[in-house]
């Protein structure tokens, strides 16, 4: 662990730095979409604040913080909808519309990733740090909401806090008040986001009690009031017909891919190896050290399970004619969450392995893993915007 944290302040602050003019770059190239524009209109300009605050959206989720940070952004920057939308011609495309509409979701994507290469440089090392920008960067789904004026930016921001707030519990062995009292605000900001974060908030709050905080006192923020405030909005939101149009292991690997699985196999196969060798007492080539990975492995099973939990609410829930196809960044939580845990999965696996040769190994393996993941989402990137890195 680093004990002087300034200059990885600095080093962190440049990353966010990099990280913001990347994301506005990326947003300049992408023309305003459909539902980016309706919810200017309708959601945001239309709406006074009491309004978005009283659930009276007229989108699928009618939860206000979003909305709310983008008329606050309007009227900060003086942005006024161009005419031409509100004669319905959507396809008239400013450069000021894409930057403005936009800086909310660029903001948060970039302070998201920011804050997990700033979390593995403090607790962890700048290689594993570099490792989680690695994993960020070469996130497709991630980089494809990074520049869209729509609530998906401001949820993967409010689950990487969540989930690092939540490791910390295990960083400093104890359930420390100030985390506690930092997940509840998360969550109440969480409900106010999207009410499909009801899952992730359930998981955590049972993860916590699980780990022995039973004071009922801390679950009146945490857990009660976000249940609250997120079923107050479900129940005033309108209610439109959604229908699945992919299987379960597609919407899951939209946000967790391929690569990630391979490296909690991995994982699991170290932690497997480590139990066996003690169980028979036999000379273990695996540490201690892969234990620190067991809550990682509980969140990522946890996540997944809550993930199939909303996508069977769906199904359940789903009319006999489909107007609104439910898709993968119904789940886009995951994304933030297989960073992290991926993240933590190779470090403990690096660090356990007792013998150099076979660590080589194994950091050629997760090299080998995610090394063409980037290149690839990298080439399709250049594809889909080939000015993307020229001036």
């Amino acid at each position: 662990m680093i004990k002087n944290n300034l200059p990885f302040r600095l080093l962190s602050f440049l990353i966010f730095m990099i990280l913001l003019i990347f994301g506005f770059r990326l947003a300049s190239q992408k023309p305003l979409w459909n539902d980016e524009i309706y919810s200017q209109i309708a959601s945001v300009e239309n709406l006074t604040y009491v309004e978005i605050l009283r659930g009276k959206i007229s989108e699928g989720n009618a939860t206000p913080l979003f909305y709310i940070l983008q008329k606050a952004v309007c009227q900060i920057t003086h942005y006024h909808t161009p005419e031409p939308w509100h004669r319905d011609e959507w396809t008239f495309d400013r450069m000021q519309d894409r930057i403005v509409l936009r800086i909310v979701s660029v903001l948060c994507t970039a302070g998201a990733i920011a804050l997990i290469f700033y979390h593995f440089l403090k607790f962890h090392s700048l290689p594993t740090a570099l490792f989680s920008l690695l994993l960020s960067l070469s996130t497709a789904i991630l980089l494809h909401y990074w520049g869209e004026a729509r609530p998906y930016a401001l949820w993967i921001f409010l689950t990487t806090v969540q989930i690092l707030l939540f490791l910390k519990v295990y960083i400093k062995e104890a359930f420390r008040p100030s985390i506690v009292r930092g997940l509840a605000v998360v969550h109440v900001f969480l409900s106010l986001t999207v009410v499909l974060s009801l899952a992730q908030i359930l998981l955590i709050s049972f993860l916590i009690w699980l780990n022995g905080l039973r004071e009922r006192k801390y679950y009146f923020f945490l857990l009660f009031v976000p249940l609250i405030i997120g079923f107050g909005y479900y129940s005033v939101s309108p209610k439109y017909p959604f229908a699945l149009i992919f299987s379960i292991e597609q919407y899951i690997r939209a946000n967790i891919s391929r690569d990630r699985f391979y490296i909690a196999v991995l994982f699991m196969l170290g932690l497997a190896v480590h139990h066996l060798c003690e169980r028979f007492k036999m000379d273990n080539i695996i540490s201690p050290v892969i234990k620190k990975g067991i809550p990682a492995l509980i969140i990522f099973v946890g996540a997944m399970a809550g993930a199939c939990v909303i996508l069977a609410d769906f199904k359940v829930n789903a009319g006999p004619v489909m107007q609104f196809p439910v898709t993968e960044k119904y789940l886009i939580f995951l994304a933030p969450i297989g960073i992290i845990t991926t993240t933590l999965f190779a470090d403990v696996l690096v660090r356990a392995v007792k013998m150099k040769w076979v660590s080589f190994i194994v950091l050629a393996m997760i090299a080998g893993l995610t090394l063409p993941r980037f290149m690839k989402v990298m080439s399709d990137l250049c594809k889909q915007y080939p000015h993307l890195f020229l001036s």
